[in-house]
């Protein structure tokens, strides 16, 4: 049984996850294509490589999603049945050893130092190092919870690592400028001799450029500066967390008004860290040197606090 009626809000979520499938294809397909032509003149581009599986496979999610909200923009039954998420507790155990001999063959494969070796399986051993711990996590915070229809689960997935991240990004960029352009303004009234020898420093920087020992020469007495270094940790530590947290539920909110209960708001909670996880540890991660071990095992780790 279908129904005629035409739900604005579902179309504008299916035309916003559409739209982030192809961007997400589109990159994935230019970093993928720049991967494989640095392979073949001797670049190293495993990096790269891990980028374009991270890009792939973001859409590949955000399609599914895009089916199921579909379905319930097009008025079948089906997407407003509850969902069930498949998490048995064998899982915990399989998962265990697919992150441990996951690590083990890409850290060889890095040390290695063999190109083509870490282009093949390193993107592949990537997702599954970060994904795997995710899913363990939401599965055993979600087992046997009330998650609502699978359309609104799709859809605060889908939603969780295109609209969010997309806010979080450009507030943490106004926050940034609005602290600069802040401290300058701050500094030309309190210390306006300060602000002319900043002009002149930056004058002889354009003047030379890429002279490394001059470039420290002119930035080192303003970086170690007490004040700049309390500026730049409390908004690498404070305030970019603080936009994080608040902006990561963003999606759970938007559909506050359909749930039925605590229950669901708990479940949806984590699932808008875990795919805000999926987002930000599977591209933070494309790293093909010696450290890949050390970056994706970070990584791994900060998908979990995501969710916590």
């Amino acid at each position: 049984m279908q129904t005629n009626k035409t739900q604005w809000p579902v179309v504008l979520v299916l035309i916003v996850l559409a739209l982030g499938v192809l961007f997400l294809l589109l990159l994935a397909l230019i970093v993928g294509v720049g991967s494989l032509i640095g392979l073949f003149t001797g670049i190293n581009t495993v990096g790269e490589m891990i980028a374009a599986f991270a890009f792939g496979f973001d859409a590949m999610l955000l399609i599914a999603c895009v089916w199921f909200v579909y379905q319930k923009a097009a008025g079948r039954e089906q997407a407003d049945l509850p969902l069930s998420f498949p998490f048995a507790w064998w899982q915990v155990l399989a998962g265990v050893g697919v992150v441990f001999f996951s690590v083990l063959a890409g850290g060889v494969a890095a040390a290695t130092g063999i190109a083509w070796l870490g282009w093949m399986i390193l993107p592949i051993l990537t997702l599954f190092v970060i994904l795997t711990p995710i899913w363990i996590v939401f599965g055993i915070g979600s087992n046997g919870l009330d998650a609502g229809p699978r359309w609104q689960f799709f859809a605060i997935l889908g939603l969780s690592m295109t609209v969010a991240p997309v806010l979080m990004i450009v507030l943490e960029l106004i926050t940034l400028v609005a602290l600069v352009v802040g401290g300058i303004v701050l500094l030309a009234s309190s210390q306006p001799g300060l602000v002319m020898e900043f002009s002149n420093s930056m004058q002889r920087l354009l003047e030379q450029p890429g002279n490394q020992e001059l470039i420290l020469q002119v930035l080192t007495p303003y970086i170690a500066n007490p004040v700049v270094i309390a500026t730049g940790i409390g908004y690498i530590a404070i305030i970019v967390p603080l936009i994080e947290e608040l902006l990561k539920p963003l999606a759970v909110w938007l559909f506050a008004g359909k749930l039925t209960s605590p229950m669901q708001g708990f479940v949806l909670g984590m699932l808008s860290g875990a795919a805000f996880s999926v987002f930000e540890s599977l591209n933070a991660s494309a790293d093909g040197s010696t450290a890949w071990v050390v970056i994706v095992s970070a990584r791994a780790g900060t998908g979990i606090l995501h969710m916590l």
